[in-house]
Parts: C-alpha cells; sequence; structure tokens
C-alpha cells in the first residue's frame, strides 16, 4: 500500500498506521518530500514499524528544488531523508517531477544522484488536474516533445533512471523507442487498465494519484467496494474501445500506447499532438 500526501510522514499518527497496514501482511510504501526523513531516529522508528520502501521528492538542484518547493534549506533536508533511508537498508529511489523551472538543470540533479548511488532515479511530467483544463493551469507545464527529447536524452546517459509520464509513443524517435521499453527505462502502461486504485487522506477512492478531481466514492461509503468494480469496468471499456484521434487507431503502436495518459486528453492541447483530439466530448463521457 503506498500512502501519498499531502505529506504522510507529517501526519501525527504515522508510526502507527504504518505498523497497522504491515501487520494486515501488506507492504508499505510512503512518497515524501523527505524533510521529516531527516531526523535518523524517525527513520529507524518507521522501518521498526514496517516500512518497506519510500520515493523522495527531489524537484531539482539546491537552488531549484528550493525555488520550487519554496522552502528555503528544504533541498538539503530531503536529501538527507534520502541519505538516512539508504543507509537504514529500506529500499529507497528519488522522484522528480520534470518542468520549465528544472529542465535546464536535470542531468546536474542526475549527477548528484548518481555520485550518491541512489538505487532508481525516477521522473515525471507536470501536469494539471482534469478540472483544471477550463482554467488555464498550465504553470510549469512543457511541452510532449520536450519530454520526449529529455527521456531519450538521459536515457542515452544513465542506467537508473526511470520514467512514468505516459505521453503518445509516436513522439518518441522510434528507431530508440524499442530500447527505451525493453529496458524498463520507459513506463508504457497506464494503471486504470489493471486493478490499481488511489485512496486519499479523506478515504476517497480515485483512479490515480494524479486524478483527485475524480472519484469512485468513499471508504466508508458500505458499497465503496462495489461502486469502485462497477465504475472501473465502465472505465476500461471507454478506455478500450475509444481513441483520442483516428491517427492513433490506426497506429500500430496503439494497443501498446493507447494515446498516453488520460491527463494528456483532457489538459493539453493535445490536438497539436494528435490531430482529431476532442477534449469536451471525452471528458464529459469519462466523467457520466
Amino acid at each position: 500500500m503506498l500512502l501519498v500526501g499531502g505529506e504522510p510522514t507529517y501526519y501525527p499518527h504515522i508510526l502507527e498506521l504504518v505498523r497497522y497496514i504491515s501487520g494486515l501482511g501488506l507492504e508499505v510504501k510512503i512518497m515524501s518530500n523527505g524533510r521529516a526523513l531527516a531526523s535518523v531516529e524517525f527513520v529507524r522508528q518507521l522501518k521498526q514499524a514496517g516500512l518497506k520502501y519510500c520515493a523522495v521528492s527531489l524537484e531539482g538542484v539546491e537552488r531549484v528544488h528550493d525555488a520550487i518547493t519554496r522552502r528555503p534549506g528544504s533541498f538539503q533536508e530531503s536529501l538527507m531523508g534520502l541519505q538516512n533511508l539508504m543507509s537504514a537498508g529500506i529500499r529507497t529511489n528519488s522522484i522528480t517531477t520534470i518542468s520549465s523551472y528544472n529542465l535546464s538543470t536535470i542531468h546536474d540533479l542526475i549527477g548528484l544522484l548518481q555520485k550518491i548511488k541512489v538505487r532508481i532515479a525516477a521522473f515525471n511530467m507536470c501536469s494539471a488536474q482534469p478540472s483544471g483544463y477550463h482554467n488555464d493551469q498550465h504553470d510549469g507545464q512543457i511541452s510532449l516533445e520536450q519530454y520526449a527529447r529529455t527521456v531519450e536524452s538521459i536515457a542515452s546517459n544513465y542506467d537508473f533512471v526511470r520514467f512514468y509520464a505516459l505521453v503518445p509513443l509516436c513522439l518518441y524517435d522510434q528507431d530508440k523507442l524499442p530500447a527505451l521499453i525493453t529496458t524498463g527505462k520507459l513506463r508504457v502502461s497506464c494503471s486504470l487498465y489493471g486493478n490499481a486504485v488511489a485512496i486519499d487522506p479523506y478515504g476517497n477512492l480515485t483512479p490515480c494519484t494524479h486524478m483527485p478531481d475524480i472519484s469512485y466514492g468513499n471508504l466508508r461509503q458500505p458499497d465503496a467496494l462495489e461502486r469502485f468494480i462497477n465504475f472501473r469496468a465502465v472505465e476500461k471499456e471507454f478506455l478500450l474501445t475509444h481513441a483520442p484521434s483516428q491517427k492513433c487507431v490506426d497506429c500500430r503502436l496503439w494497443t501498446t500506447c493507447r494515446g498516453g495518459c488520460n491527463l494528456i486528453w483532457f489538459n493539453r492541447h493535445s490536438e497539436n499532438y494528435i490531430p482529431g483530439i476532442n477534449h469536451l466530448n471525452i471528458q464529459q463521457e469519462v466523467g457520466t
């Protein structure tokens, strides 16, 4: 079970929660900003409670990270937290959201992560939420082509990197794409096609951690799991029978790609990349 936030480590009963989940036989994972983990004692207590894995957010080199988080000194705290987890023997990786704010210094950050022997350096891409399409929430976003070129550049130089943002595979250099996939550096499968579900701090069931505005219901509702199963079945049927454009339908990559992450369908001016997309119709159908 993956605990995300907000910031899970600031929850006053986090140790009891980790201990409880671990006692159920589930592997406990946390996604954290890492600042509270700068305490060696706190990391020791989390490990003792049953924490098995932690991803720590590092949004750039020190000046960039501190500017993005708007917390001077936060980079050093997060970096120390990452190193404390590694020293404690807890499976750990970094996670970075690639944006216009850190794009030019990504290679510098990776060099630092390589130096301290981070197991995996994971990357995502800055995207707005589904409701943000109408609010023009594009702060920090880069183009899909920029992301594809960045993935190709980084992956060709480092073996410990992984990329999780799902952009249409047709945007990648087709000579480089097979190696990106076979080496496991590029994720191509969306959790919406499986049975994974995200649970926010209030008990709301959401499609994934990047779609908090879409809910299947709340765990407190007696029919929560039944609602989730029914909604997911409808959702998967929609995704398997709809494409954002005719270009996708005719594409040899369609069965692997399926147009990339649905956040792109909702929030980007995707007609610039996938001719024929109709955001509003897709959003209305998914929401029903």
